[in-house]
C-alpha cells in the first residue's frame, strides 16, 4: 500500500499536457510511490450507464484507503472555485476519513497561500495548515453537505459540463438522476438536487442517503496527515 497514490486533481488538460499530473508524477517518483491511479486511466472511459457508475464508486473508494496526491493548481482560476467544483469537493470529503496522508502538490503556489483572517470566524481544525488556502477549504468542506457544491453550480457560480454528472458523484441516487437528466429541463434538474423529498421519494439505499447529502459524525475518526509541498516542472 505505501507503493500506491490516487490522485486528485483538477483537470487542466490531456494526460500529456496536464502541469497538474506532472506535479502529481514528480512527487509520486521523489516519494517512490510505484503505481499512482489516475481517474482518466483506471477508469474505462468506454463504459456507461450502471457498468461506469459501478467502476467509479469502486475507484472512489480508493481516497479513503491509500494515499491521496492533490493537485488543484490553475493559474488562470480562482482557488475557491476550483474546490467547490462537484468532482473535486466529493473526492475532498472522501479523503477526510483517509488514515493515511494527503499531500498537496503545488506548482503555481495556489493552495499555500496565507488566510489569518479565518481564525476569527471559524475555529481551527488543522493546526497550522488552517492558515493555508488549501487547510481552509478542507475544514470548510469537511463542515459541510454536498448541497454546499450543488447550490454553487445552481447559482451558475461554479460550471459543469453535465448536471448528470451527480449520478457518479451520488450513486444511491444515479436512477432518479438519470431520469431527471433525461425529461427536466436543466434548472429543474438542478432544483431537483436541493429537494430532500424528491431525492429519498426515489432513493434505492435509505442507509445510503447520509454518506451523500450529510457528514457521518466525525469526532470518532482521526484527521488524516495534511501536507504542502512543492515542484519545479
Amino acid at each position: 500500500m505505501a507503493q500506491m497514490a490516487i490522485l486528485s486533481w483538477r483537470w487542466d488538460g490531456d494526460l500529456h499536457s496536464s502541469r497538474n499530473i506532472a506535479s502529481a508524477v514528480h512527487l509520486a517518483k521523489a516519494m517512490s510511490i510505484k503505481y499512482l491511479f489516475v481517474d482518466q486511466i483506471s477508469v474505462d472511459q468506454t463504459l456507461n450507464g450502471d457498468a461506469l457508475i459501478e467502476r467509479v464508486s469502486a475507484f472512489s473508494t480508493m481516497y479513503k484507503t491509500i494515499t491521496v496526491l492533490v493537485a488543484y493548481d490553475k493559474a488562470d482560476e480562482d482557488f475557491e472555485k476550483t474546490v467547490y467544483r462537484p468532482w473535486i469537493f466529493s473526492e475532498m470529503r472522501l479523503y477526510r476519513y483517509n488514515p493515511g496522508q494527503i499531500i498537496y502538490v503545488r506548482h503555481s503556489n495556489q493552495g499555500s497561500k496565507r488566510n489569518y483572517d479565518i481564525f476569527t470566524v471559524i475555529p481551527p481544525i488543522l493546526g497550522d495548515l488552517w492558515s493555508y488556502d488549501l487547510g481552509k477549504h478542507l475544514g470548510l468542506n469537511w463542515a459541510a453537505t454536498i448541497l454546499e457544491t450543488i447550490t454553487r453550480v445552481l447559482c451558475e457560480d461554479i460550471e459543469m459540463t453535465s448536471i448528470c454528472d451527480f449520478m457518479f458523484i451520488m450513486p444511491p441516487y444515479a436512477r432518479v438522476l438519470s431520469t431527471a437528466y433525461e425529461t427536466m429541463s436543466r434548472n429543474d434538474q438542478r432544483l431537483g438536487l436541493l429537494i430532500p423529498r424528491f431525492l429519498k421519494e426515489y432513493t434505492l439505499e435509505k442507509e445510503a442517503r447520509p454518506s451523500c447529502l450529510m457528514r457521518p459524525g466525525e469526532e470518532t475518526v482521526p484527521l488524516p496527515t495534511v501536507r504542502i509541498t512543492s515542484v519545479t516542472l
